[in-house]
């Protein structure tokens, strides 16, 4: 596959398996079950899919119906970008005379709108909540928002929710596709905790999705904070999305607090992160969605299979003072290239570094950084969950209000 025009991109992305490759760097890895290499020369990037066992003719054309392309650049850009499926090549070999390669020539062109910044079509301070959703609401928000997700084409998003301040009553997981021209909201699955499903429910009932509080989504897999019932026994909960239907499916309960010598997941997961790679999870476990103490001051590691999602408990790192460099973690986040993981503290107004050793998945402090500045522990910001303002390619803007009781709206008008 090839991309013409990328020669001046930024904050552009081609969507493959549910996964965001950047247009404008040079880039290798998996994407869903498949690998991929980027290069680019100049104005021309070249994309290039393979599967080690193969794939079938009707996955060929799924993958192909899933390609989608993302523009998130704040100032609009002039031109225009041309992708073009080239060719497409079986595993027969040549033998024979024969040919493994055919040139398909498939092309798509984008043109990028011209002296269009993005923009506030209006402020947010009154949002009108008829205007996003379909048949005028978003079904079943008079409840405490614990968490928010958009898939990464665009094409899901995901809101959990609890009937009780703090996670703390019934939590609902609900699945929204999303009309990518008007950002209109439609309910197409709800998923409660129960140990398996009843056929006769409308909700889908899947084990570990009690007092729901946090998530993240890496290609075509998501991740959610739940338990079974008991506070003090935490899970994280896999389910996988598919792009051509937009539906997730419940792959299970893939962490357990004091399974497999899991620790970390004793109390409410402040964040759950995953490195650019997909070989790393980590958690912290510091903060409430109100942002109280957990009383805890945890950060945990697992290792992540790519193909699979599979995770494998690696260690942690138990803080809980000054002394220790991590003292109620509030935020965490993984450089690009998978080498460090700084975390915020509410406590102590620090910020602690660790060092990946990336073979061996190995977590060490490495360094502490002390700080009064305000805007790091003083202000909310979208990566330590007390409230997201998530800015969309399309340039509209969802805010969650953690466990404020509140519904959803659209702030267009």
């Amino acid at each position: 596959m090839t991309i013409e025009g990328v020669d001046n991109a930024a904050n552009e992305f081609i969507v493959i398996a549910g996964t965001r490759i950047d247009l404008a760097s040079e880039s290798s890895g998996q994407a869903g079950h498949y690998h991929y290499t980027y290069t680019r020369n100049y104005e021309t990037g070249t994309l290039t899919i393979s599967h080690e066992a193969g794939v079938t003719s009707a996955a060929a054309q799924t993958l192909v119906n899933g390609i989608a392309y993302v523009n998130d650049t704040e100032q609009a850009t002039t031109g225009t970008r041309t992708i073009t499926l080239t060719s497409l090549r079986d595993n027969g070999g040549t033998e024979g005379e024969g040919n493994d390669t055919g040139d398909l020539a498939i092309s798509a062109t984008i043109a990028l709108a011209i002296n269009n910044p993005p923009g506030w079509q209006n402020n947010i301070t009154n949002p009108d909540a008829t205007l996003y959703y379909n048949n005028g609401t978003l079904s079943g928000y008079g409840e405490y928002v614990t968490a928010i997700a958009v898939s990464a084409d665009g094409k899901t998003l995901l809101v959990s929710g609890s009937d009780g301040a703090n996670a703390g009553g019934n939590s609902t997981l609900r699945i929204y596709s999303r009309d990518s021209t008007t950002g209109e909201l439609t309910l197409v699955q709800t998923f409660i905790q129960g140990e398996s499903d009843n056929p006769d429910t409308a909700a889908i009932e899947a084990n570990g999705l009690s007092g729901i509080n946090t998530m993240t989504m890496h290609g075509s897999d998501l991740y959610v904070a739940g338990h079974s019932g008991d506070a003090a026994t935490y899970s994280l909960v896999r389910f996988t999305y598919d792009a051509t239907t937009g539906q997730y499916t419940y792959a299970g309960i893939v962490a357990t607090q004091g399974v497999d010598g899991a620790t970390g997941l004793d109390a409410q997961i402040t964040e759950i992160v995953i490195s650019a790679d997909g070989t790393s999870l980590y958690t912290i476990n510091g903060l409430t969605t109100i942002d109280g103490s957990t009383g805890k001051s945890v950060l945990a590691q697992f290792a992540r299979d790519p193909d699979t999602g599979a995770l494998t408990y690696l260690g942690e790192y138990q803080g809980g003072s000054a002394t220790l460099g991590m003292n109620a973690p509030s935020g965490i986040i993984i450089s690009g290239d998978g080498k460090s993981v700084y975390v915020a503290n509410s406590s102590n107004s620090r910020n602690s570094t660790t060092a990946e050793t990336a073979q061996q998945h190995n977590s060490t402090t490495a360094q502490q950084h002390n700080s009064t500045t305000a805007q790091q522990h003083n202000s909310t910001t979208a990566q330590q969950h007390n409230s997201t303002t998530a800015q969309q390619h399309d340039h509209r803007v969802f805010s969650r209000y953690a466990n404020r009781k509140t519904d959803l709206r659209r702030p267009d008008q």
